[in-house]
């Protein structure tokens, strides 16, 4: 008797390891793989770009980064969209051509910033600017931004969709 109740339990394990197997809904992609270097790229641009924002102002900044990947017309790496242009001018993101030094300073804002880059990366984090490509702080005026209509404010950056 002992032995007839083993047989229906396996057979319900492995029931349940099948359809555990079965392909479902595909999970959620990221937009790129959390290596060390993309981590690394994306947290340099949240503590340049957003260091002085409102957490809501430092996803905004990482998003825009992460939807420039995701687009045909930039590259396919956070490491791509932000050193696009080189080290001069005119470049992407003006810390990286500004010939100051790269290296963050305020350890706990750069902490923030890495922490932040893996939450991105993972997809943790919802787009809070429905799909910006650009942004820029509000104390400037670029000519490219008279062609573009802004989405959205966000601390001291204005936020634009194609």
């Amino acid at each position: 008797m002992r032995d007839m109740a083993i047989i229906p339990l396996a057979a319900l394990l492995l029931i349940c390891r099948t359809a555990a197997a079965e392909p479902g809904p595909a999970p959620e992609r990221t937009l790129v793989d959390t290596d060390p270097a993309e981590v690394e790229c994306l947290a340099l641009n949240i503590y340049f770009e957003g260091r002085g924002e409102p957490p809501e102002g430092r996803v905004a900044v990482a998003q825009v980064t992460l939807n420039r990947v995701a687009h045909p017309d930039w590259p396919k790496t956070v490491c791509g969209v932000v050193r696009q242009g080189g080290r001069a001018a005119p470049c992407q993101f003006s810390w990286y051509c500004d010939g100051l030094p790269d290296r963050p300073t305020d350890r706990a804002a750069w902490r923030d910033a890495q922490a932040l880059a893996r939450d991105m990366l993972s997809g943790a984090r919802p787009d809070p600017t429905n799909g910006a490509l650009y942004f820029h702080v509000t104390t400037v005026d670029p000519a490219w931004a008279r062609k573009k209509a802004a989405a959205l404010v966000i601390g001291q950056h204005v936020f634009f969709r194609l």
